[in-house]
């Protein structure tokens, strides 16, 4: 959760990693939904993080894009000069590692292909 003014939350995550927000102090919220970036294939599946603001007009918010498989993915990062209310693409990474899921569907760390450990594991090995 992030509320970067009184009035403005975002919420960002769940089974289907949605992107929520309200801008009239949490009596409604609408989910968000960025446009697909030229170079990134419109099927691939949206996880959303939660937006980064540096003031209450200006922010970022970065998107994984994975393909059905899992085994392609990009991440685009967007700018706001709203607050909020408009996103523009500004910088796309293209060829990322394979995005591993866990059960909820959320993203998790990428490790190389093969690795069977759970992260802390993988971490604790010399």
């Amino acid at each position: 959760m992030v509320a970067p003014t009184d009035k403005d939350l975002w919420l960002a995550g769940g089974r289907d990693s949605k992107l929520v927000a309200t801008h009239d102090g949490a009596d409604t919220f609408q989910e968000v939904s960025l446009p697909v970036p030229l170079g990134i294939d419109p099927d691939d599946y949206p996880t959303y993080s939660l937006p980064v603001f540096t003031d209450s007009l200006n922010g970022y918010e970065g998107v994984m894009y994975t393909g059905g498989n899992g085994d392609k993915s990009a991440m685009a990062l967007f700018t706001t000069t709203d607050g909020g209310h408009t996103w523009k693409p500004d910088r796309i990474l293209s060829n990322l590692m394979k995005v591993l899921r866990a059960e909820d569907g959320s993203p998790r760390l990428p490790v190389p292909t093969g690795y069977s450990h759970t992260l802390p594991m993988v971490l604790k090995q010399p």
